[in-house]
C-alpha cells in the first residue's frame, strides 16, 4: 500500500489503515444485520447510523490511500493529519523555524527598534 523509506508510516497511512479496517467491520455487521432480518431497509433505525458510518470511513481512507504522491497542502485534510513521514515532516519544520528566525528574534528586535529611534532622533534635529 505504502512504501516508505524510513520504516515509520506516516500518520495518514496509519489513519487510513484504522478507517479501512473499520468500514469492513461496519459493512459486515450491517449485511450480517440484513441476513438475519434485523435490519430493515424500509426503517430509518439504527441501521443507518452503522451505514453512514461505513461508508464515511471508506471515503476518508480511500481519499488518504489514494492521494500518496501529491504535495503536503494540497488536501483539506492536511491540516488535521499529516501524509508525510517523520523525516520529511521533521526537516519541513525545521526550514520553517529557521525562515521564521526564532532563534534570532531578539537581534531582529533590537535592531529595528534602534532603526526606529534613529528615524524619530532625526525627524527631531
Amino acid at each position: 500500500m505504502y512504501s516508505n523509506q524510513e520504516g515509520v508510516d506516516a500518520p495518514a497511512e496509519r489513519l487510513a489503515r484504522i478507517l479501512g479496517s473499520l468500514s469492513i467491520s461496519l459493512f459486515l455487521i450491517s449485511s450480517i444485520a440484513y441476513m438475519d432480518g434485523r435490519m430493515l431497509l424500509t426503517e430509518i433505525g439504527l441501521w443507518t447510523v452503522f451505514a453512514t458510518l461505513a461508508v464515511l470511513s471508506s471515503v476518508v481512507a480511500l481519499m488518504l490511500t489514494f492521494s500518496t504522491g501529491r504535495p503536503h497542502g494540497s488536501l483539506p485534510t492536511d491540516g488535521w493529519i499529516s501524509r508525510e513521514g517523520e523525516g520529511v515532516m521533521r526537516d519541513r519544520l525545521q526550514k520553517e523555524m529557521d525562515e521564521a528566525g526564532v532563534d534570532r528574534l531578539g537581534s531582529n528586535w533590537a535592531r529595528m527598534e534602534m532603526r526606529h529611534l534613529e528615524s524619530k532622533h532625526s525627524e527631531e534635529e
